[in-house]
């Protein structure tokens, strides 16, 4: 659904002051922890949306939840109280499909759904499965607002030209030759555009500094020692500073095995009361690790 909800007829479903709230719900892996903290990262870098823990006062939130079997999905814009962000295991724990999924969550629909795509795109009803040409519609001016941006193929918030297909043939059709659509690897361009306009974002974050890292949250500690603090400041400084007190906690890096799409990182846990324990992780490589 990327075009945002008109923020003139539902100016009560943006997040207020430019912050998200979030619970990593149970059961996640600490793979799929690194994901999430992935597609958290580029909206700090590039936005002034922070999405950060939730804490005792804060009455809306989303909460990250695995599913199986269940797909990719969530509300548009927030829609008050506690609601899910389902992610199905082994399908949607990938850095862009999770992205696309927050555009969601601050009010952006699929970019295909704006009341000009029958210029840029031509949608093939007869290839679409059954019960699904919902996620085809367009949306009138008072719902979805273009914020005065040109369309984009490139946006994470295009459908690929298979979605839902019933019988493998394309269902969006791109009407300028060979442009490809559906990409789920960053935010675009135009997509970082919209989100700084839609929450006004006047000033972008500090690029420079130090951050003070601390257990905030649950994937601090191992973004901390993966060198974070240095080269992601500003996620560690909203996500990962929270008391000037040492963990009892401390990680030693004993392995790095670099892959072509992971980092394969043994730890040793050492804690104050505990024996000394192995852990192995796998987690997605960062852009800018050496």
């Amino acid at each position: 659904m990327n075009s945002a909800l008109n923020p003139e007829t539902f100016p009560e479903r943006l997040w207020h002051q430019q912050r998200v709230p979030y619970v990593l719900g149970p059961g996640l892996t600490t793979e799929e922890r690194s994901a999430i903290a992935q597609a958290f990262i580029e909206f700090s870098e590039k936005t002034c949306v922070r999405f950060v823990p939730k804490t005792k006062t804060d009455q809306n939130y989303i909460v990250t939840e695995k599913n199986y079997g269940r797909g990719c999905s969530s509300y548009v814009g927030r829609n008050g109280g506690n609601q899910s962000v389902s992610l199905e295991v082994n399908k949607c724990f990938r850095k862009g499909t999770i992205q696309h999924e927050l555009m969601h969550v601050l009010g952006f629909f699929h970019e295909h759904s704006r009341m000009d795509r029958d210029d840029y795109v031509k949608i093939e009803e007869r290839n679409i499965a059954m019960g699904m040409r919902k996620n085809f519609e367009k949306y009138s001016k008072n719902i979805l607002h273009t914020l005065g941006m040109p369309y984009d193929y490139q946006s994470i918030m295009h459908y690929h030209a298979l979605a839902f297909s019933k019988n493998g043939k394309p269902t969006v059709i791109a009407l300028q030759g060979s442009t490809k659509i559906g990409q789920r690897y960053n935010l675009s361009e135009i997509d970082v555009a919209k989100v700084n306009k839609l929450y006004n974002c006047s000033k972008l974050p500090l690029s420079s500094g130090s951050a003070n890292c601390t257990d905030l949250v649950d994937h601090c500690r191992l973004w901390a020692e993966l060198g974070h603090c240095k080269f992601t400041v500003k996620y560690m400084r909203q996500n990962c500073k929270i008391t000037a007190k040492k963990s009892t906690k401390r990680f030693v890096l004993i392995a790095v095995q670099i892959e072509s799409r992971s980092v394969r990182i043994g730890l040793r846990l050492v804690t104050a009361n505990a024996p000394e324990n192995s852990q192995l992780f796998t987690v997605r490589k960062p852009a800018n690790f050496v």
